[in-house]
C-alpha cells in the first residue's frame, strides 16, 4: 500500500482506470486498436505477433464502452480535452 494522505493529486493510468469508483475524474484517451498497435510498435513494447493485434482488437471492443464513463476525453490528436456533460 502507498500512503497518499499528504498528496494532492494522484494519477492512475491504465486500461481499466475509468472503472475506478473512488476516482474524482475519469479520463479516456480515444484511440482505436490500430492506433494503439502503431504506438506499441514504435515503442517496441512487444515482440510483434499477429496474436497481439487480435488481443488489441478484442480489448478495444471492451474498452471503447468505457468512453461513456469518462469525465474528460482526449482525442487521438492529443491536441485538446473534451469535457463530458453528465
Amino acid at each position: 500500500m502507498i500512503e497518499v494522505s499528504e498528496v494532492q493529486i494522484v494519477i492512475a493510468e491504465g486500461t481499466y482506470t475509468t472503472t475506478l469508483t473512488f476516482a474524482d475524474v475519469h479520463v479516456f484517451i480515444d484511440l482505436d486498436y490500430l492506433q494503439t498497435l502503431e504506438s506499441r510498435k514504435l515503442r517496441a513494447r512487444d515482440k510483434w505477433e499477429p496474436f497481439i493485434q487480435d488481443v488489441l482488437e478484442r480489448e478495444h471492443q471492451i474498452i471503447s464502452q468505457h468512453k461513456a464513463l469518462a469525465d474528460l476525453i482526449i482525442p487521438p490528436q492529443f491536441d485538446h480535452v473534451e469535457m463530458v456533460k453528465k
